[in-house]
């Protein structure tokens, strides 16, 4: 869903939607030794930073919010930012935090539902 440097240590971070509790998880990256990110730190959550993937919010299933998407960060804080697609066509925007989805607010106040892309 989005990869960006969620906790700020300089490696990538993956954050990504699971259907099967309908919560978003943080899958923590390693650094690479050379400003980057080590690759195979994202694939299984055994491997990541924390061996572990991280709840980092809940409540987002698919009835509900049919189209997620990550960005870059949008509102100059570091963290990557989401844009969300209600099932009522409502259009909201995210800002993430280290810890979770962050706040929302509403971008349009629907009309949307029959749309396949945004962004």
């Amino acid at each position: 869903m989005n990869v960006g440097d969620v906790n700020g240590d300089g490696a990538g971070d993956l954050v990504y939607r699971t259907y099967v509790s309908d919560r978003l998880l943080l899958r923590l990256g390693k650094p690479d030794g050379n400003g980057g990110t080590s690759i195979p730190s994202l694939a299984t959550a055994a491997g990541s930073l924390t061996g572990v993937d991280a709840e980092y919010g809940t409540g987002w299933s698919k009835a509900s919010i049919p189209l997620l998407t990550g960005t870059p960060d949008v509102t100059g804080d570091g963290i990557p930012d989401m844009w969300a697609l209600l099932q009522d066509g409502t259009v909201r925007f995210y800002q993430a935090t280290r810890t979770g989805s962050g706040s929302s607010v509403t971008v349009i106040s629907g009309g949307w539902q029959n749309k396949k892309a945004f962004g």
